[in-house]
C-alpha cells in the first residue's frame, strides 16, 4: 500500500480487484491520513497490448468509456477528467479522514450491463473491514 507524504499531509493509495463479478474490475481507493495532498491522474487507455487507440466518449451518467472492436473499458470516479491529446488528465485533493474511489471496468461486452454503483458499494464492508484493521 503506497504512502504518499508531502509537505502539506499523508494519503495513501489502496487499489485492488475484488473477485465474483463478472468483468474485471479495478478499484483505486484514495485516503487522506494527515492534512491534504493534492495528486494528478493521467488515464491512458489502449488495447491490443497498447497498439489500438479506443473510441472514448463521456456517457450522461459522467462515465468514461472507451470502445475498440468488441472490447469496452469504462471508468467511473467522483473527478473529472479531461481530454488532452489521447489521454486523460484530472486533478484533486484529499484531506484526512476523506476517501476518493474510482472503479474501472474491462473486457465487458459493449453488450453486457455494468454495475451502476459507484466503486464504494461494490467494494462493500470487505474495504471498510480492511482499512479499520490496517489503522489508516
Amino acid at each position: 500500500m503506497p504512502t504518499i507524504e508531502t509537505t502539506d499531509g499523508v494519503a495513501v493509495v489502496i487499489d485492488f480487484m475484488p473477485t465474483r463479478m463478472r468483468g474485471s474490475h479495478l478499484i483505486r481507493l484514495v485516503r487522506g491520513v494527515r492534512g491534504s495532498v493534492k495528486f494528478r491522474t493521467e488515464l491512458i487507455m489502449r488495447f491490443g497490448y497498447g497498439s489500438v487507440v479506443p473510441w472514448v466518449r463521456r456517457c450522461d451518467d459522467g462515465s468514461l468509456q472507451a470502445v475498440a472492436g468488441p472490447g469496452r473499458l469504462v471508468l467511473r470516479a467522483p473527478l473529472s477528467l479531461r481530454p488532452r491529446g489521447r489521454t486523460h488528465v484530472g486533478e484533486f485533493t484529499v484531506t484526512a479522514g476523506e476517501t476518493t474511489n474510482s472503479l474501472s471496468t474491462a473486457h465487458v461486452p459493449i453488450s453486457a450491463q455494468l454495475y451502476p454503483s459507484p466503486a464504494s458499494a461494490i467494494a462493500g464492508p470487505q474495504v471498510a473491514l480492511w482499512v479499520t484493521q490496517n489503522a489508516i
